[in-house]
């Protein structure tokens, strides 16, 4: 049985768009949901969606609230971040939102 190939899509829920920091900041920031956050040996990343194709992006942490987290950078605002990327999610892959997922979290 062959491995599975590098160009299937992915399969996700509907991406979260992040919001901005009501607190006043020198650098402006952004919400964005922990269950976007990826950690690996590269360090703190989210996954955009652009144009259907997963663009990974590190990011700047400022601070954790647990259910969400404050980034300096790497999003901006009106971006669409994956959540709960699989751990194969590359940069570059094709991404679709499952049907069943036409809530949109904001």
């Amino acid at each position: 049985m062959a491995g599975p190939s590098r160009h299937r899509p992915f399969r996700n829920r509907a991406p979260s768009t992040p919001k901005l920091a009501k607190e006043a900041r020198l650098t402006p920031s952004l919400i964005v949901p922990s269950e976007a956050i990826v950690f690996n040996r590269d360090g703190l990343s989210v996954a955009v969606v652009e144009n259907g194709i997963a663009r990974i992006r590190p990011i700047a942490l400022v601070r954790d609230f647990g259910t969400t987290v404050e980034v300096s950078a790497g999003v901006k605002e009106g971006d669409q971040v994956v959540l709960n990327p699989a751990v194969d999610l590359t940069d570059g892959r094709e991404l679709k939102i499952s049907s069943s997922a036409t809530e949109r979290r904001s």
